[in-house]
């Protein structure tokens, strides 16, 4: 019995197609090993009300709110307090049903340090 010919061009498509699948593992995993600051959201929640603490990393608010607030972070809280906080009404829309949307207040905000 004789052997079934190897078709050489399929062979060579086959290994590129394999190169370029472990070459995108490899360099997805890269991409994973690098961790962006984290979003902590902070919920204390009651009969009456739920109180919400957003911990914000400057460099993702700036990515979505803009102004160049990573200049002074320090002063982002009084600097753009009207903004930030129109920024997040407009972001944040919690609710039971969508015809009961949740009345949204935003009390009080402050910048702190990251703690490493």
């Amino acid at each position: 019995m004789k052997p079934l010919p190897i078709n050489k061009s399929r062979q060579k498509k086959t290994w590129q197609l394999l190169s370029c699948i472990t070459l995108l593992i490899f360099l997805s995993l890269k991409c994973l090993a690098h961790q962006t600051p984290a979003t902590n959201i902070l919920l204390d929640v009651n009969t009456k009300v739920v109180a919400v603490e957003l911990q914000l990393p400057v460099a993702e608010l700036e990515s979505a709110f803009g102004n160049n607030i990573s200049k002074s972070p320090e002063t982002i809280a009084q600097q753009y307090e009207f903004q930030l906080k129109d920024y997040l009404k407009a972001h944040i829309h919690p609710y039971i049903t969508k015809e009961k949307p949740w009345k949204v207040e935003i009390v009080s905000m402050k910048t702190a340090k990251c703690h490493k």
